[in-house]
C-alpha cells in the first residue's frame, strides 16, 4: 500500500470514529470471527454499545453480535456503512 493511499485510509478511519456516536448502527465490510464462532456478518447493522481508544491510541467500537449476550471490538476501518440510531 502506498504512502498517500495509508494516510487517506487513517484520516478515514479517524473521522468515522469520530462521527460515529454511541447507539448508532454500523455494517462491516467483513466478518468478525473469534473462536470460531461468527460474532459479526456482512449485510447485518449492528448497534455501538461504547467508543474505545486504546493505550496505544487505537480506536475502536464495541458493537452487539449475532450472538446475544456477546460484544465485539469492530475498527473504523472494517466499517463500511453506518446510521443513526435515533
Amino acid at each position: 500500500m502506498k504512502h498517500n493511499e495509508l494516510s487517506e485510509r487513517i484520516v478515514e478511519a479517524d473521522f468515522l470514529w469520530h462521527e460515529i456516536s454511541v447507539g448508532d448502527f454500523v455494517e462491516l465490510e467483513g466478518i468478525v470471527v473469534e473462536g470460531g464462532l461468527e460474532l459479526c456478518s456482512v449485510g447485518q447493522s449492528y448497534r455501538v454499545l461504547a467508543k474505545q481508544i486504546s493505550g496505544t491510541g487505537a480506536h475502536s467500537f464495541l458493537t452487539e453480535t449475532n450472538d446475544p449476550g456477546r460484544n465485539a471490538t469492530v475498527y473504523p476501518q472494517m466499517v463500511c456503512n453506518y446510521h443513526s440510531g435515533a
